[in-house]
């Protein structure tokens, strides 16, 4: 069994301030206790309040959060170009959230899974 942290989601309250602060000791306390708790996979989604920095914002969660934790993290987000900066960024193995079946997000999210394959980056489908 796999278990993937949720809690890095600036959905979530002092989320989306830590990230429009640029609060690296915010986020990286909340990446360690996920860790520390069990989690295998860390989820970072910055999509809701901040669509429109999301790409910056994803680029910079990722980076650091990987200062501090050794796990692969999930990039999750509607936004193809979003999910391309944390595959850019990303050292090592990620994951994919999920992706719609619909015919324009697979022509925008596939081509990435191809991309960054040779980083052993994997999708799941949902």
């Amino acid at each position: 069994m796999l278990i993937v942290g949720e809690k890095i989601n600036t959905s979530l309250k002092g989320v989306e301030e830590a990230v429009a602060n640029r609060d690296v000791g915010f986020i990286q306390e909340l990446a360690k206790k996920q860790v520390e708790h069990g989690a295998d996979i860390i989820d970072v989604n910055v999509v809701g309040t901040r669509i429109h920095t999301e790409v910056e914002d994803m680029r910079w969660m990722v980076k650091v959060i990987q200062e501090v934790v050794d796990v692969p993290l999930s990039i999750d987000s509607p936004n193809f170009k979003a999910i391309e900066a944390g595959l850019e960024e990303h050292k090592g193995k990620a994951m994919g959230n999920s992706i719609t079946a619909e015919k324009e997000r697979m022509e925008q999210v596939l081509p990435l899974v191809q991309r960054f394959h040779s980083k052993d980056s994997c999708f799941s489908d949902g």
